[in-house]
């Protein structure tokens, strides 16, 4: 399925398809930094004159996070920071995503 399928040209309403479009408008909105985002409500109306469904979706988007700063912290005596600030991947004014919130494995 592609991002908003149920533009199709059929009259067959299929509420499969439209639950799996809802899903990746979903994961738009997260992965550009909308953690609070959800669908508030969607209505499938059948439209004649355009041979089609109409498919009407709102959202609340909420706030998009972004990161402001970003630095490292070292408290072991071995450990120096600045080796290990050239190994962020994140920097000041990127959106924050599920992605980027994963937590590294553990040594």
């Amino acid at each position: 399925m592609n991002f908003l399928s149920f533009i199709k040209t059929s009259d067959v309403y299929d509420p499969d398809r439209i639950a799996t479009d809802l899903e990746l408008v979903r994961r738009f909105y997260l992965k550009n930094g909308y953690a609070d985002f959800h669908v508030v409500n969607s209505e499938a109306n059948f439209d004649a004159a355009q041979g089609g469904y109409i498919l009407a979706i709102t959202v609340q988007e909420g706030p998009q996070y972004r990161i402001s700063t970003v630095d490292v912290e070292s408290h072991l005596p071995d450990i120096d920071p600045e080796s290990l600030r050239p190994l962020v991947k994140l920097a000041p004014a990127t959106s924050i995503t599920a992605t980027r919130l994963k937590r590294p494995s553990t040594c």
